[in-house]
């Protein structure tokens, strides 16, 4: 994949982190999103070490999968208007319908 808008939650470490570290090598405009501020841009940061040309920012976010829908109308603040898809913390891909999810493997 490249040139999507991807979110990826729990992006500061673990599998978030190098799930964030994929897509951003390959082009995609990548929102790191996390509830610590220092670890998402620590991790940004870390990233565009790597990848000096990625398009990789910080948004700092609650992750209760409850309010996904009100957090991604939040977006709008971001000038993020369209959203390809959302990796959530724990391997899911959050597409579509919100309320639905698929285990990636």
């Amino acid at each position: 994949m490249t040139g999507r808008v991807i979110i990826v939650t729990g992006g500061s470490s673990g599998i978030g982190f190098e799930v964030c570290k994929y897509l951003a090598e390959g082009g995609n405009d990548v929102i790191l999103a996390c509830r610590s501020k220092e670890k998402g841009n620590d991790a940004v940061h870390r990233i565009k070490l790597l990848y000096p040309n990625a398009l990789l920012q910080f948004m700092q976010v609650c992750m209760h999968i409850l309010f996904i829908k009100c957090w991604l109308l939040q977006m709008n603040a971001h000038d993020v208007h369209h959203v390809y898809c959302v990796v959530h913390k724990g391997g899911r891909l959050l597409t579509g319908d919100c309320r639905s999810s698929v285990k990636l493997t």
